[in-house]
């Protein structure tokens, strides 16, 4: 498993388990929307990881399952 693969991985296993703990103490954002948003940042960084694995290898692979 590569570095992109590794960083991919492992901010879709935090946001598993920083969802459900995750409280913003102000109200200055809802708690549906401050999961929101760290589940898109979250999102992001995974995307971002795996686009780059993409544009190292030169090459864009579709598992058929």
């Amino acid at each position: 498993m590569n570095q992109s693969h590794k960083v991919s991985f492992l901010s879709v296993l935090i946001l598993v388990f920083l969802l459900p703990l995750f409280f913003v103490p102000a109200s200055v954002l809802s708690l549906g929307g401050a999961k929101v948003v760290i589940l898109s940042f979250g999102v992001v960084v995974a995307f971002i990881a795996l686009l780059v694995d993409i544009l190292r290898s030169g090459k864009f692979e579709m598992p058929s399952h």
